[in-house]
């Protein structure tokens, strides 16, 4: 774990790049999971939505692991406002 924290460091728009398609085959794999499990067609929104959900989690409990989550001030609670804004802009970027 510390051999890929020390590389995206080091090369932070190659890491950027990588993680961009990381993201999208993730996203392609999960829904294509999801629609199997579902039964449903493969792209429905339905499928989509959890598969959006999954990767978010995985990119999350990356950025946990790494402890980059305390640098930004996201494990503190803070107020109400900023939760608010932080779950409407998750909601939107997972349903879209």
């Amino acid at each position: 774990m510390s051999n890929l924290k020390s590389y995206l460091l080091r090369h932070p728009v190659l890491s950027t790049i990588c993680l961009t398609i990381g993201w999208l085959v993730l996203t392609i794999v999960f829904s294509g999971i999801t629609s199997s499990l579902l039964n449903q067609e493969f792209g429905s929104s339905k499928t989509l939505f959890i598969a959006h959900l999954f990767v978010f989690l995985c990119v999350f409990i990356l950025l946990w692991q790494f402890d980059w989550l305390k640098v930004t001030g996201v494990a503190r609670l803070g107020d109400y406002k900023t939760w608010l804004i932080v779950i409407l802009g998750t909601t939107y970027f997972t349903i879209s």
